[in-house]
């Protein structure tokens, strides 16, 4: 007998991996589970939801991506250094946009 191994789906000798947006952890499934976030992707073969990363310089923040404490996303979905642009970036997840400025500086 034959099966699928994790990180691909389908059933038998009939496998193909999953695609670059899910993963499959278990044995001869026959289908993948999506990442949690839009904008994770994953290298093949994806065989847990740990292989699903965030793109443009941002981290899993839970089951969604967002910049890291210091940053702040930016224009083009980017994070960039709040620390540059003088803003107070306290929280994870700000948008750089509606960040406030450090004490000293104005919007």
């Amino acid at each position: 007998m034959c099966g699928c191994l994790a990180g691909f789906f389908g059933k038998g000798t009939t496998c193909a991996l999953c695609n670059d947006t899910s993963y499959n952890e278990g044995f001869n499934q026959s289908s993948c589970t999506p990442c949690p976030a839009s904008e994770m992707r994953t290298e093949a073969p994806a065989d847990s939801q740990t292989a699903c990363k965030c793109s443009g310089g941002r981290e899993r923040v839970g089951d969604m991506c967002g910049c890291a404490i210091s940053l702040a996303r930016g224009d083009g979905d980017v994070c960039v250094h709040c620390k540059e642009l003088n803003l107070n970036c306290s929280e994870q997840g700000m948008m750089a946009r509606n960040a406030p400025a450090v004490d000293g500086y104005a919007r």
